[in-house]
């Protein structure tokens, strides 16, 4: 399942444990893909394959990004329209 980040910047951990090692940060909006889920923390995969920990309340699950939903941008650039042609 696909999930966000919805916090500036959240830890990615070692463990499902708030004092184990950061191994990795995730950023505000970054796309991560869920893997499972336990004591409150989410393990995940990152964009740039950071496998790791994060705390479940750092990010907002999705369903899916189909066609027919508003379109999430990753892209620092991106051009806008104000009609699909």
């Amino acid at each position: 399942m696909i999930a966000s980040v919805n916090i500036n910047v959240a830890d990615i951990r070692a463990e499902s444990k708030f004092r184990s090692e950061r191994i990795s940060q995730a950023l505000f909006n970054e796309l991560v893909e869920l893997l499972e889920e336990r004591d409150g923390y989410c393990r995940i995969k990152s964009r740039d394959d950071f496998e790791g920990w994060i705390d479940r309340r750092f990010i907002t699950q999705h369903e899916s990004y189909g066609h027919n939903e508003p379109y999430l941008v990753i892209n620092n650039l991106a051009a806008g329209y104000e009609k699909a042609d």
